[in-house]
């Protein structure tokens, strides 16, 4: 069996910057690639497991380099828990695209503000299909709408009032007020009373694997207000042949 243990990942790169990230990312990679189907194989499985852990690793790069509060933390996971189930949340029949990370800051009169969106592509060619698929114009729109009912549960300190957008059978609407209920509790457990915002300044951050690169100078975004977003693309230290090294290490059996 591979070695998961941290201690294994102290030395797996030169750069001790890399091995810690990795030391940081083991117990969550470990936990994807063991959740991924055996009955999925081949050459789609490969695509899979690559991407499970790039994106895996520059979740922990971003938070290396974002250090946060616990109210930041707290916030941001709030964020993120809502929109990796915005379609029960939102009460909606079909998928719904989402980010793979927010930012969320403090200004300076303390109010929370989410500054960034970001996505994490495997390379130039998979941003590319993203943004075909209209993937980041989706992405701002899935947190616009995410904000909005976070505010409104803030606001009305209750969830009743939040109605499905779709007309979802009575056992999704049973597991949907479960889950709006523990997101009510944890709101009041974080003690946030006041309502969120969008950053006038937002960004929409894709990181690629060291190495990789696309234009995107056409790529154009606006929130609902018809302020811009701005697009840029972040390179990861992490590059594709790092990557294929982790899996080697991490999880050469379950590839074949």
């Amino acid at each position: 069996m591979p070695d998961f243990s941290p201690e294994s990942t102290k030395s797996l790169f030169t750069e001790k910057y890399k091995n810690d990230v990795l030391g940081n990312s083991y117990s969550e990679i470990t936990q994807k690639l063991d959740s991924i189907s055996p009955k999925i194989y081949g050459d789609y499985r490969k695509i899979l497991v690559f991407g499970t852990v790039f994106e895996t690793l520059a979740v922990q790069e971003q938070l290396a380099n974002t250090p946060e509060t616990l109210s930041q933390k707290g916030m941001r996971r709030l964020v993120e828990d809502l929109y990796q189930q915005s379609q029960l949340a939102l009460g909606e029949l079909t998928p719904i695209s989402t980010p793979d990370f927010v930012s969320v800051i403090f200004d300076k009169n303390g109010e929370l503000i989410v500054d960034q969106i970001v996505e994490m592509k495997t390379s130039g060619k998979a941003l590319e299909v993203g943004i075909g698929k209209e993937q980041p114009k989706k992405s701002v729109e899935t947190i616009e709408r995410v904000v909005s009912l976070i505010n409104s549960i803030i606001e009305n300190k209750s969830v009743s009032h939040l109605s499905s957008k779709d007309k979802i059978s009575n056992k999704k609407e049973e597991k949907r007020q479960v889950f709006l209920n523990k997101i009510l509790k944890k709101i009041a457990e974080l003690d946030i009373n006041e309502t969120i915002t969008l950053s006038p300044s937002l960004e929409y951050v894709i990181i690629l694997p060291q190495g990789e690169n696309r234009d995107i100078s056409d790529l154009k975004l606006h929130s609902k207000d018809g302020t811009a977003i701005e697009a840029k693309i972040i390179n990861s230290q992490f590059s594709k042949k790092d990557i294929h090294h982790v899996i080697d290490h991490y999880a050469e059996n379950d590839i074949e």
